[in-house]
């Protein structure tokens, strides 16, 4: 697979606004071919959130299914509109006219500029299957097409390397050595602390590290575009939590529990926790709530 074949792809999508094909309109910047991993940077100008999207999934449909290639990235960059022109009969240079307009600030890039949608998963206590249930629901997420991700943010008790059974795998790092490359595992792309400690290692830190951590696995992880990343955290409402619905664009969040009264009330807790930071919870799994005799 070369440049010129995935370019001559990329011909064939149509850019935005009627300009033709978005090779042809120059919305298709460096191509990076590392094996079977392909880069794809896109510039656009003025392209709202769910035409960009679309156009990003029509990317990465494309490529995804050559022969060769075993994942895509993209990259992509949205300009601002230039400003509009003032206004006739306004000075633009004091006298009493409107004031110069600002220079529009373009928002710096992260590691989660693509993901589409961040979905928390969560409990009032340990023990209900939170994460069996993050780990199934992405799972699913994939087997319909999605492209997910999943994040065990559950510094002290990882346990999504061993649902996953990649408890040996090991993250990579980039090009440029600043950030992690997630496990690929299932067609999910996997990042946990149990990639990067012992098994029979406790992991003993103050709030302050466990925090910083959980930015760490937001901000310099690799996670490409996604339309879904899952989030498991851990147990509870403490610093994890916290950090996470202060620093990342949550969609909504899930909470686990069981029957038991003990779950229900840490479950409430919970609820109310999302509710207080105006984090949307889409809804309540009752994990257990029967038994097959």
């Amino acid at each position: 697979m070369d440049e010129a074949k995935i370019r001559e792809v990329l011909a064939g999508i149509a850019a935005p606004a009627g300009e033709g094909d978005l090779v042809a309109a120059g919305h298709v910047g460096d191509i990076t071919i590392d094996g079977g991993e392909i880069t794809i940077a896109l510039r656009f100008s003025g392209l709202g959130r769910e035409a960009r999207h679309a156009i990003e999934d029509q990317v990465y449909d494309r490529l995804i299914v050559l022969d060769g290639i075993d994942e895509v990235l993209i990259e992509t960059e949205v300009a601002d509109m230039p400003a509009p022109p003032p206004e006739a009969g306004l000075s633009m240079h004091g006298g009493g006219g409107g004031a110069p307009a600002k220079p529009a600030v373009k928002p710096a890039k992260t590691a989660l500029s693509d993901v589409k949608s961040l979905i928390a998963v969560a409990s009032g206590k340990g023990g209900v299957g939170k994460s069996t249930v993050a780990v199934n629901l992405a799972l699913a997420l994939a087997h319909r097409g999605a492209r997910v991700g999943l994040c065990d943010v559950d510094i002290y008790g990882p346990s999504v390397p061993v649902q996953l059974g990649v408890v040996q795998a090991k993250p990579g790092v980039s090009a440029d050595q600043k950030r992690f490359l997630p496990v690929f595992a299932y067609g999910l792309k996997v990042m946990s602390i149990g990639f990067l400690v012992d098994d029979d290692t406790p992991v003993i830190w103050r709030g302050p590290i466990v925090s910083s951590v959980v930015k760490q696995f937001l901000d310099d992880v690799e996670w490409g575009t996604l339309d879904y990343l899952i989030l498991d955290l851990p147990p509870g409402t403490g610093d994890a939590q916290l950090t996470l619905t202060q620093s990342a664009p949550i969609t909504g969040a899930i909470i686990v529990t069981t029957p038991s009264e003990l779950a229900l009330v840490d479950a409430v807790k919970g609820l109310q926790m999302f509710r207080k930071v105006e984090t949307p919870v889409l809804g309540m799994v009752e994990n257990m709530s029967h038994y097959v005799c």
